[in-house]
């Protein structure tokens, strides 16, 4: 189960690292991406759904053990 999972936890990782990063920045070019970045999510609902669905971890490439099937 680790192993399987190694690659999304290390991407999940670096995504949070890099929008902690892009959040907490005060700098005036980024707060102008920042914020086309979440007006373009906001106004493209098939991304904005995409987006929510990864986050909550509902992909169909989950392994048998988290979707609650036997790992057999």
């Amino acid at each position: 189960y680790q192993s399987q999972r190694r690659f999304e936890t290390m991407a999940t990782s670096l995504a949070m690292d890099g929008m902690n990063a892009l959040f907490s920045n005060n700098d005036p070019t980024l707060k102008r991406i920042r914020g086309a970045g979440l007006q373009a999510v906001d106004r493209i609902p098939a991304l904005k759904a995409f987006l929510m669905s990864q986050a909550a971890g509902q992909s169909t490439s989950n392994p048998r053990l988290l979707q609650g099937l036997n790992p057999g």
